[in-house]
């Protein structure tokens, strides 16, 4: 895999990283402008999953991102109306994620009722709720992250239990809802070089093929950067789409799929969004033989309480700030890096072939601490571990250019499934947040670890997933390029049973290192041209049942099984 760089060489973000400086540099500078405010806004969009997951499978990659943005339209819009309320009197700390934090003054406490109504008679039957809370007199704190931070979310929990108090519309009668052109706003918003937002439009939410409307005003798209908002090098409104040369590559597997529909078949110089479907059993069947699709959601550990601990608020947007640069610029720059796939030549022989991870995932969101995507399997597999490589990177730098998170330990966990592409859209995700669930749920010894990606059902930590990767190449190499029998993997996948019995033993110091040779047991039938290769990998299980004998640790067996169903997914052409 040469585009995954190794553990010492050079990353994207070394490459990136003194726009980071700039990014931290700006936000420590832009602090100064909230001097003076008295009270402080953190806006909280409750509902998203089910909101932007509630979709049909059939042709959901044309309505998936507009539901998605239309979370973010939200907060955008939700600030443009208080600001109108105060006369533009606010400074925006954060805006991403389904939140917003906001310094304002005394006047929002007069301007709320009148906000919060309509937001209360917008969200009154819809899945999505806005939870505008405020503090007060904040400019007497001088701590940011104990007396600013904590409060406001402590508040905001307290706000989200009473929503629609007062507000007796909620009893209405449920209308016929507005139709919603999320299938068309989609390939516009693809298009749009940015958008605006006026205070005219629809109380109600309205979407078009190039507007949403809700609050009274209008998130209006716009062929250029003009506006408060700009999607020059975001990752916001990217996603795969069929450009000629990607048709071209993949024009026999388009016509195998499409035989007996050509009428829906991608055509050239339309540039048309690529359906899940597509990405899974056109683009990774071809590379893989595999049809399937990869659902990746990534959350970070622990930021919320970092951000108690933050004391200046200097330090609080810089945080914010950095976060918000790597899940949108760095991310847009991320996708267009580059996987390698092995493909088999007609005369037996395998090319190396390199593909751009732009054209294979669907990024459904990316911002505040957490990130959802999806793609054809193999790609994904990888982004995987392209993204933790470079987020580790990414946090080192922070870690010594932010005083605040000078001694934090910075991680993130991950769940990743792997589905059919017509797998329902509301199904797969809560299948993945569970996965999530598990990995922030590991623990080592009684103590919670997290810092881990479950994948196949099974929790790794993220070195762990690296050397499932690295196994499942050398099982490929074995299968596909020196004739070995696939029989082998299901070997290898057996194995974990036998494997974690002897560590059992070995803990408790009953097996003997030299009985670890019990192992090659499952070198048998292997080809005798093969047998160097297959040891090499035999030779890691003894080494860390040696380990865990010398050192009383346990290592998780589960690595080898999850090497093994890579490797099966990769070797199926």
């Amino acid at each position: 895999m040469n585009e995954i760089p190794s553990k010492t060489g050079m990353s994207l973000f070394e490459a990136e990283k003194g726009k980071l400086a700039q990014v931290i540099n700006e936000a420590h500078l832009k602090s100064k402008d909230y001097a003076g405010f008295t009270h402080f806004i953190k806006g909280d969009i409750s509902g998203i999953q089910e909101f932007i997951f509630n979709v049909k499978s059939e042709k959901a990659a044309k309505t998936l991102k507009a539901r998605s943005y239309f979370i973010e339209a939200l907060s955008h819009i939700c600030i443009q109306l208080i600001s109108d309320a105060l006369n533009g009197n606010i400074k925006t700390l954060y805006n991403g994620g389904g939140n917003f934090y906001l310094f304002v003054d005394e006047e929002i406490n007069g301007a709320l009722p009148k906000i919060r109504s309509a937001i209360n008679k917008a969200c009154q039957h819809s899945e999505f709720y806005v939870t505008l809370s405020v503090i007060n007199e904040i400019s007497a704190f001088k701590n940011f992250g104990e007396q600013v931070w904590q409060r406001i979310q402590e508040q905001s929990a307290k706000d989200k239990l009473t929503k629609f108090t007062n507000f007796l519309g909620v009893f209405d009668a449920y209308p016929v809802p507005m139709p919603q052109d999320w299938y068309r706003f989609t390939p516009a918003f693809r298009k749009a070089n940015g958008a605006a937002v006026t205070d005219k439009g629809s109380m109600e939410s309205r979407v078009t093929d190039s507007q949403m409307e809700v609050f009274g005003h209008t998130l209006s798209l716009s062929p250029l950067s003009s506006g408060k908002i700009s999607y020059k090098h975001s990752i916001v409104n990217k996603i795969p789409i069929w450009e000629d040369t990607l048709i071209d590559q993949y024009d026999e597997a388009l016509n195998r799929f499409y035989s007996g529909n050509e009428e829906d078949r991608p055509q050239k110089e339309r540039s048309e969004v690529i359906e899940f479907s597509e990405l899974a059993s056109v683009m990774a069947k071809t590379r893989t033989g595999t049809g399937k699709l990869a659902v990746l959601k990534m959350d970070i550990d622990g930021l919320g309480s970092i951000f108690d601990e933050v004391k200046s608020v200097a330090d609080a947007g810089s945080v914010s700030a950095s976060f918000k640069w790597f899940y949108d610029y760095f991310m847009f720059r991320l996708q267009q890096q580059f996987f390698t796939w092995q493909k088999t030549q007609k005369d037996g022989t395998v090319k190396a072939v390199a593909e751009a991870f732009k054209d294979n995932i669907y990024t459904v969101f990316s911002g505040g601490d957490d990130c959802f995507l999806l793609g054809g399997w193999d790609a994904v597999f990888e982004f995987a571990r392209k993204f933790h490589f470079e987020f580790a990177a990414f946090t080192a730098f922070l870690k010594t250019h932010i005083q605040a998170l000078r001694n934090k330990n910075l991680t993130i966990s991950a769940g990743l499934i792997v589905v059919d592409p017509q797998f329902p859209i509301v199904r797969f995700a809560k299948l993945a947040e569970e996965a999530l669930e598990k990995s922030k749920s590991r623990t080592v010894k009684n103590v919670v670890k997290k810092n881990a990606i479950t994948v196949f059902d099974q929790t790794l930590t993220w070195e762990e997933f690296e050397n499932a990767a690295t196994l499942s190449n050398q099982l490929r190499k074995l299968i596909q390029e020196k004739g070995e029998s696939r029989a082998i993997l299901e070997r290898i996948k057996r194995s974990a049973t036998g494997y974690e019995h002897l560590q059992r033993r070995a803990l408790k110091g009953e097996v003997p290192a030299p009985q670890v040779s019990r192992l090659f047991y499952y070198l048998r039938n292997v080809k005798k041209e093969n047998l160097d290769d297959m040891g090499i990998i035999m030779q890691r299980y003894a080494n860390s049942l040696i380990t865990a004998f010398q050192n009383h640790e346990t290592v998780n067996p589960m690595t080898f099984p999850v090497g093994a169903r890579w490797a099966e997914f990769l070797t199926r052409s």
